[in-house]
């Protein structure tokens, strides 16, 4: 997928002959800042309440992580493959940094 190699590969400037400079950045950043957004409040609205402590954060993580993969939702449909894999990413991120 185009747009996990352009979020993988920082250095990436040409892909396919074409310069993709602008939308890996775009990837890169107002994506990722908007899903880790939307990842978070996710969690605010809907599992904050049910994990206070390090071991009810545990014990909801893969409930959390299938569920915001499910619900958080950015982007047009022809790159829900990307932001699902995105979203997983950043929802494992989230709850080690609440660990």
């Amino acid at each position: 997928d185009n747009y996990k190699m352009m979020f993988l590969l920082q250095n990436l400037h040409r892909l396919n002959g074409k310069d993709v400079t602008s939308t890996a950045n775009h990837v890169r950043f107002v994506n990722s800042r908007e899903l880790a957004s939307r990842v978070t409040a996710y969690w605010q609205k809907n599992y904050k309440s049910k994990a206070e402590s390090p071991e009810t954060v545990k014990a909801v993580e893969k409930e959390f992580v299938k569920s915001a993969v499910k619900q958080v939702k950015y982007g047009p449909n022809s790159l829900s493959d990307f932001t699902k894999w995105r979203v997983k990413m950043i929802a494992t991120e989230f709850i080690a940094s609440l660990l």
